[in-house]
């Protein structure tokens, strides 16, 4: 298993506080979910990317 960031082959899956499986990345030092982690992976076609993001207001001058 490689990380998706970086392609670091230093992969470690553990379970977290909240008593969730995730896997940790050593190399870039993310976790990610481990069924997010294997849903990013299959992903092939840039739509088909959909990340959750903060979208904040416009920044006035």
């Amino acid at each position: 298993m490689q990380c998706i960031m970086c392609d670091s082959p230093k992969m470690m899956k553990f379970i977290d506080g909240f008593g969730n499986n995730r896997v940790y990345c050593k190399g870039c030092g993310r976790s990610f979910l481990e069924n997010n982690f294997s849903k990013l992976k299959d992903q092939t076609r840039l739509i088909e990317w959909r990340i959750d993001s903060i979208h904040r207001g416009i920044i006035q001058r």
